[in-house]
Parts: structure tokens; C-alpha cells; sequence
């Protein structure tokens, strides 16, 4: 009987690796642990910490003990249960105030929204999907739910798609292969045949747009911006109501606004 042939990490995603002698196990649990928290899971209990994790209740103990000394879990006021500590907040924020690329786009997006009045987003590639860096909220904003760091699907955002789109082929099928094709709304396209003609067609356009793919009532207009080597690091996109704009009417309006700042942005990197 031949012996099954173990599947081999992706090349660039986070398991290639993990197998080296340099990877420090501890960390990544310990980080498990902070990942145990969502917006569904707020407070959770030790006993809960450790069943999220897979992991035995001394091993639980020992690291939530760590994580609230470090001060990165902390105790719910008046419950036995953790939450995460404000002091979490400090990683974020080193990675904004370091961010090269939003020092460099915020005057662009700030030119944007008072132009345009819309929401402008800035956002990065991050696996398959797509994580929110910067943000110029409107007062037509739709999604207000999504804050700095949220992060969507790539295939089912206008910046995703642009940043897909100006990806080596071989790259962006292996992100697509990789992505969980779910619904985020009746809008959201989740065929791959159509996915990748969409992708042809913003090669020639050199935008994307997204009509309430995420959250209904949003239409999305979106560029990639370039790095030095011409390779995507991240897509510049302007946001706004189907009760203030058609469809039509949005991509005629900010197609060429996206694309010139984008093109200026990345002329700058």
C-alpha cells in the first residue's frame, strides 16, 4: 500500500516553516489564546479558554496567568470571566504609527473624502483576505460596524479584487483556492468562473467595484496600489450608499479619482 504523500505547506502562507527549529511554539500558543476572543466571545471563562484552545486546564492556567501579568488579559469587573486588556491596544497601534504606507496615503484619503464625501478605505492583503488600515468614514457610512483591523474575504471586496487582479496568476489562484467561498450577502459572487472574469476585466479596467457584497447598501469603487517591484501591497477604495448613488453613477464618479491616487501612491513607495 503506498504511503500517503503528507501535503506540503503553500509556498508564503503562515505553515510553511513551522517545522524549523526557530519556531517557537510557546508564542504561537500563546497567541492562540488572545485569538480565543471575538465579537461572540467576549468574556470567556478559563474553562472555555481552554476548550477554544485544545488544551488541558493546567496548560490554560499557566498561560492565562502570563497573558494577564503581561497585561494583555484582564478580569471582567465583578465576574471570574477574561476579556482582553486595553494594553492590546499598544501592538496595533506600533504597527500604525510604523506603517509607512499610511503615513505616505493619509493626506491622499483625506483629499478623498472631503472631495468626494464618500468613505475612503486603505487596505492591506493578509492571506486570503484583506484587513482594513485606514479609514475615512462619511456620513452616508454603511458598514460602521467595521473598525481598523476588521478583515474580509478578498474575493468579495472592490480593494481585494484590485489587489487579486494585479497579482501574478499562479498567486491569485492559489489565494482563490484557498478562500472559503461564503456569502457574506445575497450580492456576494462566490463562482470562481465568474470571480475570474471579473479579474480580467479589472486587468483592463484597472479598478474594481463591489455592489453590496459585504454589507448591503455599500457600492465600492477600488485600485491597487503598487510597491517599487510592481507587486500589489495594498488597495485604495471609496465607499458609499445606493440610497445617495447608483451603481453606475459611483464608478463614473470615483473610478478616476481611485485609480489617479492610487497611481500617485504608488509612484511614492
Amino acid at each position: 500500500m503506498t504511503k500517503p504523500t503528507a501535503r506540503r505547506p503553500k509556498r508564503g502562507s503562515r505553515d510553511e516553516g513551522r517545522d524549523s527549529p526557530l519556531f517557537v511554539r510557546s508564542v504561537e500558543k500563546a497567541m492562540t489564546f488572545i485569538a480565543a476572543f471575538d465579537a461572540g466571545h467576549r468574556h470567556l471563562s478559563l474553562s472555555q479558554l481552554a476548550e477554544r484552545v485544545g488544551t488541558d486546564m493546567s496548560t490554560a492556567q499557566r498561560f492565562v496567568y502570563t497573558l494577564e501579568k503581561l497585561g494583555l488579559l484582564r478580569k471582567a469587573a465583578g465576574t471570574r470571566l477574561y476579556e482582553v486588556a486595553p494594553q492590546l491596544l499598544n501592538l496595533g497601534h506600533r504597527y500604525l504609527v510604523g506603517n509607512e504606507l499610511i503615513e505616505r496615503a493619509t493626506p491622499t484619503m483625506l483629499h478623498l473624502s472631503k472631495t468626494t464625501e464618500a468613505t475612503i478605505n486603505l487596505m492591506v492583503p493578509d492571506g486570503v483576505d484583506i484587513v482594513y488600515i485606514s479609514r475615512f468614514h462619511s456620513r452616508n457610512l454603511v458598514n460602521a460596524e467595521i473598525m481598523i483591523g476588521a478583515r474580509l474575504p478578498m474575493f468579495a471586496t472592490a480593494s481585494g479584487m484590485a489587489i487579486l487582479a494585479r497579482m501574478p496568476p499562479e498567486d491569485a489562484e492559489q489565494i482563490l483556492a484557498s478562500s472559503n467561498f461564503t456569502r457574506l450577502t445575497n450580492f456576494t459572487e462566490t463562482r470562481l468562473e465568474v470571480i475570474r472574469k471579473r479579474l480580467a476585466d479589472i486587468r483592463k479596467k484597472g479598478y474594481a467595484v463591489a455592489y453590496q457584497e459585504t454589507s448591503v447598501g455599500d457600492i465600492s469603487v477600488a485600485s491597487a496600489i503598487l510597491g517599487a517591484d510592481g507587486a500589489p501591497v495594498a488597495g485604495l477604495g471609496i465607499s458609499t450608499s445606493t440610497l445617495t448613488m447608483s451603481l453606475q453613477a459611483a464608478e463614473n464618479a470615483y473610478a478616476p479619482l481611485v485609480m489617479a491616487a492610487a497611481s500617485s501612491l504608488s509612484q511614492r513607495l
